[in-house]
């Protein structure tokens, strides 16, 4: 790996732990669901990815299959199943397994979207609330747009950062 890499990702795990104590309770319980979600996605995809060579086999060579492994065992798991049955069966484990699969991938994908954009206007209200309790002497010093543009921009790093990991 090279050492700018290697820098970069030092960098990236020092941010977000420092992070990681600004978030509320309440969204870093939420990240930790995410944890068991994640696995269950991963598990369901490598499942379906699994299906894929018995389903092509089962579509490209029907007789082949039915007297390969798979075939023997569906058949001897159901006894009297026909062997259009079979390729009929292998297809809709299939099709249930990447449909499975599909909808856990959404659901990952929406509770991450979900919680990282919580996250940044948890963080952007603390932001603004901190700058908005400051002495007036500093509010007269700076040019308020700006503080909300830099403020705005910041928050979007932070959501995109949480949102790519």
């Amino acid at each position: 790996m090279p050492k700018l890499q290697i820098k970069n990702q030092k960098k990236l795990f020092t941010t977000l732990i420092s992070l990681w104590g600004h978030i509320p309770g309440r969204r870093q319980k939420q990240f930790l669901l995410l944890i068991p979600l994640a696995v269950l996605s991963s598990f369901c995809e490598v499942i379906s990815i699994g299906l894929v060579l018995p389903f092509l086999s089962a579509i490209t060579n029907p007789q082949q299959f039915i007297h390969s492994g798979v075939g023997i065992f569906i058949a001897e798991l159901i006894p009297g199943i026909s062997e259009e049955d079979v390729i009929i069966l292998v297809t809709m484990i299939f099709c249930l397994a990447a449909l499975f699969s599909g909808l856990i991938r959404l659901s990952l994908l929406w509770a991450t979207t979900s919680i990282s954009h919580a996250t940044g206007a948890d963080l952007s209200n603390d932001i603004y609330r901190k700058t908005l309790y400051q002495p007036y002497s500093v509010h007269i010093s700076r040019n308020s747009s700006e503080i909300i543009s830099a403020i705005s921009n910041k928050t979007n790093a932070i959501i995109n950062c949480i949102s790519f990991i």
